[in-house]
């Protein structure tokens, strides 16, 4: 049974967070190990929110009926047929897909979230649920969201935190 992955690519993983920290952190927070693995994570859930896609729902409505007859539904396609017609001056770029992330950024998210899945909160308490909420907070939802869905408070989810750090990081010390 494999351990996860070598030295070697969490050695670049962990340089690619210490680069991140700046994006990811507040002012007051002092760079170190427990920052680079908070942006790591963080960086980590943009990543795959951009590299993996979900699967397609089937079987489910997407729109009702009347949304094909709103004024205001207008696709992509019809914004780019009205441009080739001569409708319109120039298409929107805002509508356009964020760029995809390369490889070496993919290979460092999925090192971070195998070492989140397998070693975070695992001795704690109520650990899945905690880790869920950690997982949103990096996803970068408003803190009254989480209290909200997970139902806990703000210390605690504190506290999930900086213990899901630490138990990477030992983790990935190993």
């Amino acid at each position: 049974m494999s351990k996860g992955p070598g030295k070697a690519a969490r050695a670049k993983a962990l340089r690619m967070g210490e680069a991140l920290i700046t994006r990811y952190s507040h002012g007051n927070t002092m760079p170190g190990r427990e920052a680079a693995m908070w942006a790591l994570l963080c960086h980590a859930t943009q990543v795959s929110r951009l590299a993996f896609q979900a699967p397609p729902r089937t079987g489910y409505p997407v729109a009702s009926p009347g949304a094909i007859l709103a004024v205001d539904d207008v696709s992509d396609w019809q914004r780019v047929a009205a441009y080739l017609r001569g409708e319109l001056d120039s298409v929107d770029s805002a509508s356009a897909r964020p760029a995809q992330p390369s490889a070496e950024e993919i290979s460092a998210a999925e090192v971070v979230l195998t070492v989140f899945h397998r070693a975070a909160l695992r001795g704690y308490g109520d650990w899945r649920r905690l880790r869920g909420a950690v997982y949103v907070h990096a996803c970068g939802a408003p803190p009254r969201k989480i209290y909200a869905l997970t139902g806990i408070n703000r210390n605690s989810l504190r506290h999930a935190r900086d213990r899901a750090l630490r138990d990477m990081l030992a983790d990935w010390e190993k």
